[in-house]
């Protein structure tokens, strides 16, 4: 067996490890003799002790250093190509991404740690060994995206991240050597570049830090097992009306880890301004109140996604009343956006490992014009969505009958003939849709809106295993073969066996007794059902 056995870290401390060795292996000489069974033994010994302490220190790895001194982009004009630090610039009056030269660090973990918990550095030295210049957190960088992002949010178990620091020029220009260190309070992973260095060699501030052996039983355990804080993601559209999109995303109450979730939940809301939807989500979650949504998150672990509506169409009209010349320019604006937040949603999947799958998606008012409108344009990506009170409508689409929908909104609110109008579009395209418009209700808030969204959605997740396409049997079968019928013109409820009591454009699926209860408002009287 050689004399050496190096961590995995291999810039840590390789002579300590030999040196510890050969210390290990006389202590366990003088115990067991020099037989060759106790030098078998002895060897056995060593290895597993050794395995232990290489696995105990595997909490913070920097697997890779990559020195970016051109721009790698081929195509200028092609987002999908940016990679690195570029700082925005205009030639001639043009907007340029300009590159700037980097250092990109490939760090992992051990176990899912939140990104506000640890550091990540880079220290540069000259060929002498001077310090020349220090990057104290990652810069904001694109991965292939339209999108830049500095540190994570999270960093999931396993799942490789890549950090990028800005490079000095004087190190640029006469290269010499840079050291990554990677860690918390507790313990840290340092690697130098080029690989003909190692981090030993050179002074920086947490050397002692990385090369002390600290381990994964000195770390708190809520350091490791903390529930992550709100992600923050900015995706970007090409909409001058709506150039970004926020998006906030967070575990429910009583999820630790990503990977425990099996889904997404995705909220639109109105607020005045990016900070004043973070604030609203912040306040989202904790205890959650029964039959509320957040409730639904817990109890199915849907991981919670929300961003603020912006208005660009007609708030008053429907789609289908405007002029040809509106309808096209609104619809042409928010193609745009509804592509960037698709992407932005395709992004925030793929470097927080959060599951791919649709969503169910919910918002109210203004909020509620934005989720149906998007619904329209993504059915591929929404499982299932609740309008409240949107007062206007968009223009059916085929494509959108690959998703489950539920339209609530008041008898007195200004738009109650736009949701019959959009229902009966919805109907003709064969929607898999429940619409109620309940009495005395204006623009505003509803109790009984809000049991039906919670049954929807329950109703949704009970018969969509996984998170799959609308048109499972299982899914659409609740309203092709309904429990019970709701009757839109005087809001009575009937079994299948009277549907012809109420007139076919007034007639609403309501898939399951409890559904059918929330919708009436009441308890049903038993009776026969439909299945």
């Amino acid at each position: 067996m050689p004399d050496e056995i190096i961590d995995s870290d291999v810039n840590n401390n390789p002579k300590r490890f030999s040196t510890s060795l050969s210390v290990l292996r006389r202590i366990c000489a003088g115990l067991l003799g020099f037989s060759a069974l106790a030098q078998i033994a002895t060897e056995v010994f060593v290895v597993l002790w050794f395995a232990s302490a290489a696995y105990a220190q595997t909490v913070f790895s920097v697997d890779k250093i990559v020195d970016w001194k051109r721009d790698p982009r081929k195509n200028y004009v092609n987002s999908e190509e940016n990679y690195g630090i570029y700082e925005d610039s205009k030639v001639e009056g043009r907007r340029v991404l300009k590159f700037i030269p980097s250092v990109e660090a490939q760090v992992s973990v051990g176990t899912e740690i939140e990104g506000s918990k640890v550091f990540a550095r880079a220290y540069f030295f000259d060929p002498n060994k001077r310090l020349v210049g220090t990057a104290p957190a990652p810069a904001r960088a694109f991965l292939h995206t339209g999108n830049a992002f500095g540190m994570p949010g999270i960093f999931p178990k396993g799942r490789p991240q890549s950090l990028f620091f800005p490079a000095p020029p004087q190190w640029s220009a006469q290269g010499g050597a840079v050291v990554v260190v990677f860690g918390d309070k507790s313990e840290a992973a340092a690697r130098a570049y080029p690989d003909s260095v190692k981090a030993g060699m050179f002074d920086y501030p947490e050397r002692r830090l990385a090369e002390g052996f600290q381990g994964n039983l000195s770390r708190p355990a809520a350091a490791a097992n903390a529930a992550p804080s709100v992600i923050e993601y900015v995706a970007k559209t090409r909409s001058l009306q709506q150039p970004q999109i926020t998006l906030f995303f967070k575990l429910p109450a009583g999820v630790k880890k990503i990977s425990e979730l099996r889904g997404i939940l995705g909220q639109v809301v109105v607020g005045a301004g990016v900070n004043d939807v973070r604030q609203q989500f912040l306040k989202t979650g904790g205890n959650p109140r029964p039959g509320s949504l957040d409730e639904l998150a817990q109890k199915y672990k849907l991981g919670l996604l929300t961003w603020g509506a912006h208005t660009l169409w007609n708030k008053r009209e429907n789609a289908d009343e405007l002029s040809p010349e509106q309808r096209r320019a609104e619809e042409g604006e928010f193609d745009l956006v509804a592509d960037g937040w698709e992407k932005g949603v395709e992004d925030l999947v793929k470097l927080y490992g959060i599951p791919n799958t649709k969503m169910l998606l919910a918002g109210a008012s203004q909020a509620g014009q934005w989720s149906h409108r998007l619904a329209l344009r993504k059915p591929d990506r929404i499982l299932a969505v609740h309008a409240h009170i949107a007062s206007s409508y968009d223009v059916p689409t085929p494509a959108g009958a690959r998703t489950l929908w539920l339209i609530t909104t008041g008898e007195q609110e200004s738009g109650a003939e736009h949701a019959l109008d959009f229902y009966e579009g919805c109907r003709k395209l064969g929607y898999p849709m429940i619409l109620k418009i309940e009495p005395g209700l204006g623009h505003e808030a509803s109790a009984l809106a809000n049991r039906l969204e919670y049954q929807f959605f329950k109703y949704v997740l009970d018969h969509a295993s996984p998170l799959g396409s609308p048109t499972a049997p299982a899914l659409l079968e609740g309203f092709q073969r309904p429990a019970f019928l709701g009757d839109v013109s005087d809001q009575d409820v009937a079994a299948p066996a009277e549907a012809d009591e109420i007139e076919p454009e007034n007639r609403v699926p309501l898939p399951t007794r409890e559904i059918a209860e929330a919708w009436a408002g009441h308890g049903i009287e038993p009776q026969a059902a439909g299945h």
